[in-house]
């Protein structure tokens, strides 16, 4: 048994609630309980996505907003909650499941017994766990998430689908002799390089040369102080940390600065901002990001839209409603999911083949989306009930590595069921 000495001393009035734990797995949970713990990416929820119908995956998001869970108590009976919900779920399966999703329970609660730092800084967690899928994996969210918990064959990959991306940012502030860059994301920033190039010369070491010689002079050294910042932003997006770069400098340098730059890093470039180079600070940067960020997002959903709207017009590569997009989601032709938040609609799914549909409409619906029987028209399968064939879609979308888009600035998406997409062919 781990001693009750190995628990955070904030955890200890959580310790009594957790401890309900079978003492074996608790003794594995030091040593062989190791989730991987990372930020949410793409190719991370592809990986999930492609696990595909099979055992049981319990699935837990947990809300760590500050806003709402200001207090490490807060958030500890949150997570309290939670695991209780999770192990009421698993008494709900059949037999046959509920074994090893009581492994599942248990196993979460021993890691989050064992890890003081769950809570640390994130906004939110999603945790995937199956014992017979050999699956304990963890992310942590940039973004607040509506805490839940769902027992599925699949992992439960909508909330996080849909989730406004965490783009790792980089900022460049630049003088003609210094240059400061951050580091992170939406939501942190870190200061990595504060460097001042003492080779540029000033306007005072002019010595015996010619104002026109010694003015090309200073320019050359200027070009070199620039390529040696591009270079080192260069070497940053290679280690995967420049999605987005925000450079802070004056309107008359940016120019240089973007001569500077590798073709893939001028592709990546955001917007320039006004600030202080020598006093900004990684709080005020944040919120300038922030709202950089923004309004990249309300230019591309709006880009989204007129996209939807012209391809509707003239019949084109768009789908709506509910039975179309399926229809084109089973044809493998969604190039971009939008979905309105928390859209539920209940439908059917071949755990075979992915195929989703919808029950018989009154006089007749799209062949490609509606069942007509309990067998998948695709291989003859046995078709299953969803509550939510939207999660099925969003799963499949990423699947297909489409983009999956919840509108924030926009509403139109009411006119056309709550959901739609637009397609690659």
């Amino acid at each position: 048994m781990v001693e009750k000495s190995t628990v955070d001393k904030h955890q200890q009035e959580l310790y009594p609630k957790l401890k309900r734990v079978d003492p074996k797995i608790l003794k594995r949970a030091a040593s062989r309980i190791d989730p991987h713990v990372e930020a949410t990416d793409r190719s991370a929820l592809e990986q999930l996505a492609a696990l595909g119908p099979g055992p049981k995956v319990l699935s837990v998001f947990i809300n760590l907003d500050p806003g709402q869970f200001p207090t490490p108590r807060d958030r500890q009976s949150e997570v309290v909650s939670l695991l209780d919900r999770a192990a009421s779920r698993v008494e709900e399966q059949d037999e046959p499941d509920r074994k090893e999703l009581r492994k599942d329970v248990q196993k979460l609660r021993a890691w989050l017994l064992e890890h003081s730092d769950w809570d640390a800084g994130d906004h939110g967690l999603a945790i995937f766990v199956s014992n017979a899928r050999d699956l304990f994996e963890i992310f942590k969210l940039a973004k607040p998430v509506s805490s839940a918990v769902a027992v599925e064959a699949t992992p439960y990959l909508e909330p996080l689908a849909v989730l406004v991306p965490s783009r790792a940012v980089c900022v460049a502030l630049v003088e003609r002799d210094r240059s400061r860059i951050f580091c992170g994301d939406e939501s942190a920033l870190e200061e990595i390089v504060d460097e001042r190039d003492t080779d540029v010369p000033g306007r005072h070491d002019q010595g015996g040369w010619s104002q026109p010689r010694y003015q090309r002079h200073i320019e050359d050294h200027v070009d070199r102080h620039l390529s040696d910042v591009a270079a080192r932003l260069l070497d940053l997006y290679k280690e995967g940390r420049v999605e987005r770069l925000v450079i802070g400098c004056t309107e008359e340098l940016l120019p240089r600065v973007l001569d500077h730059l590798h073709s893939y890093l001028r592709e990546r470039f955001a917007r320039r901002i006004e600030v202080d180079v020598k006093t900004a600070n990684a709080d005020e940067l944040q919120e300038l990001v922030a709202a950089v960020l923004q309004r990249e997002d309300e230019r591309h959903e709006e880009e989204l839209f007129e996209r939807l709207r012209r391809e509707l017009a003239v019949g084109g590569r768009a789908a709506y409603g509910l039975e179309g997009t399926l229809a084109a989601v089973n044809e493998a032709r969604v190039e971009v999911l939008l979905t309105k938040p928390d859209l539920t609609e209940p439908g059917v799914f071949c755990p075979k083949c992915g195929w989703l549909g919808v029950a018989p409409q009154p006089g007749g619906g799209n062949p490609l989306a509606e069942a007509t029987g309990p067998e998948c028209p695709v291989d003859g399968g046995a078709l299953e009930d969803t509550g939510n064939v939207v999660e099925k879609a969003v799963e499949r979308a990423i699947l297909l590595s489409a983009e999956t888009w919840v509108p924030r600035f926009q509403d139109d998406l009411d006119r056309f069921g709550g959901i739609a997409a637009l397609l690659r062919f």
